[in-house]
C-alpha cells in the first residue's frame, strides 16, 4: 500500500485455511472482490427531518468516513424540490443509529455567491491535519471547496481561479469545459481519493440530455487540476444495456493496488441499478459481465422506485456500500449494503481486541 491510501490491506489466510475459490486467471473472468453479494440492511438510516427542518423533503448522496471513534455522513438535505440544497452532518458509533448535527447544514447554499442554489454533493476526505470537502455548485454545474480541522465547521477559502460574476474571489475549483466538449454542459461533484500523493478526482458530466459520463481528473496539490487525456474514462453501455443512459453517481476506491469504481447506471434515463468496474491506472475501466451488483428494492421497499449514488466505507467492521433510495417521486433516504466477504474470517485483527476502544474524540 502507499501510505495508509489503500483502504485496507488484503487480509492474511490463516495457516490451513482454504484458498479462495474464484478464478486467478487475469483475464475478465476473474470475479472482482466487491462484486458481491451485498446484503442490504433492512431500513434506511437516515431520513428527512420533520416539517419544517431544513432537510424535511430528502437526504440525499451520502459520504461516509470515520473521524476518530465516530463516523460521520456528509448528506444533502433540502426542504424543497426547487432548494436551496445543502450539505448536512450526521454522527454515529456503529453506521445505523445516526445522530443529525444540530446545527446542519454545515455547508450552505449562499445568497449572491456562484454556489446560491446547490451547496451540496460533498467528498469529505482527511489530507494530514486537514479536512478537504469538493462539491457540486449549481446553476452552474461548478464545483467547490471548502476546508476544516475537526470536519464539523467549514470554510470557503478564496481560490482565485475561476470568474464568477468578474470576479475570481471565490472557492471554485474546476468547472465545465469550454462549449462542445463532452463535458460541457455539466462537470460537477467530483469525489476524490488520494493515491501515492496524487489526488484523482471523478466527476460526472452531460453534453446532453441522453446520458451522462463519468471523467476523470488529478492533481498534485488538490486544488489544481488536470483533466484526463483518456475522458471521458465511463461511457453508458451499449442501446438496450441496463447502464444505456449512463454512469450518473460514481464512486471510486482503491484497495489492494486496483482501483474500483461503483457506478449508478439506468436505462433509458430510468431502472437505476449499480454496477462495477475495475482499473490498474485508474483512467482504463473495465466493466464487470456480471454487472448489475445491486438492484432496486421490491415493491413497498424504501429503495423500490430508485437507488443512486453508491458510496464505499470500509473498516475492521466491513466493507459497506452506502447509497440513496426512494420509493415515491421525492422523500429520499439513505440506507447499505454490507458485503458478505469471502474470507472475512481471515481478515486481520484490530489493534484493540478487548474493551471499548480508549482514543479520545478528536477535536469538535
Amino acid at each position: 500500500g502507499h501510505g495508509g491510501h489503500d483502504i485496507w490491506q488484503a487480509p492474511l489466510l490463516p495457516p490451513g485455511a482454504p484458498l479462495p475459490t474464484a478464478p486467478q486467471a487475469d483475464g475478465p473472468e476473474k470475479r472482482p472482490i466487491y462484486a458481491g453479494p451485498w446484503i442490504k440492511h433492512a431500513k434506511p438510516v437516515l431520513s428527512p427531518g420533520p416539517s419544517g427542518a431544513w432537510d424535511s423533503l430528502s437526504v440525499m448522496f451520502p459520504c461516509v468516513i470515520k473521524v476518530g471513534n465516530f463516523y460521520h455522513i456528509y448528506y444533502l438535505g433540502t426542504a424543497n424540490k426547487k432548494g436551496p440544497f445543502q450539505t448536512g452532518l450526521a454522527t454515529s458509533k456503529d453506521l445505523i443509529r445516526w445522530t443529525k448535527y444540530p446545527q446542519n447544514p454545515i455547508l450552505r447554499a449562499e445568497k449572491g455567491k456562484w454556489d446560491f442554489q446547490w451547496a451540496a454533493h460533498a467528498t469529505v476526505i482527511r489530507d494530514g491535519a486537514l479536512f478537504r470537502m469538493y462539491y457540486g455548485g449549481r446553476p452552474e454545474g461548478r464545483s467547490g471547496y471548502a476546508e476544516s480541522r475537526d470536519g464539523i465547521r467549514w470554510t470557503k477559502p478564496v481560490l482565485g481561479l475561476f470568474e464568477y460574476k468578474g470576479s475570481k474571489e471565490n472557492n471554485i475549483c474546476f468547472i465545465p469545459a469550454k462549449s462542445g466538449a463532452w463535458d460541457s454542459i455539466l462537470a460537477t461533484a467530483p469525489q476524490v481519493l488520494k493515491v501515492a500523493g496524487t489526488y484523482h478526482a471523478y466527476y460526472h458530466a452531460a453534453i446532453d440530455a441522453r446520458g451522462y459520463r463519468a471523467g476523470h481528473a488529478t492533481s498534485r496539490d488538490g486544488i489544481h487540476w488536470t483533466r484526463d487525456p483518456v475522458n471521458p474514462v465511463m461511457q453508458p453501455g451499449r442501446k438496450g444495456e441496463w447502464d444505456d443512459s449512463g454512469p450518473k453517481g460514481v464512486h471510486v476506491a482503491h484497495s489492494r493496488g486496483s482501483f474500483h469504481m461503483f457506478y449508478h447506471g439506468r436505462r433509458a434515463l430510468r431502472d437505476s441499478r449499480f454496477g462495477l468496474a475495475v482499473s490498474s491506472d485508474g483512467s482504463r475501466w473495465r466493466k464487470w459481465r456480471g454487472n448489475p451488483i445491486l438492484s432496486p428494492g421490491p415493491p413497498g421497499a424504501w429503495d423500490s422506485a430508485e437507488l443512486g449514488h453508491p458510496w464505499l466505507f470500509e473498516d475492521d467492521a466491513g466493507s459497506f456500500l452506502f447509497y440513496m433510495g426512494r420509493k415515491g417521486d421525492y422523500g429520499h433516504q439513505i440506507g447499505f449494503a454490507k458485503l458478505r466477504h469471502p474470507r472475512a474470517a481471515a481478515r486481520p485483527p484490530t489493534a484493540v481486541t478487548s474493551g471499548p476502544a480508549t482514543r479520545p474524540r478528536s477535536s469538535g
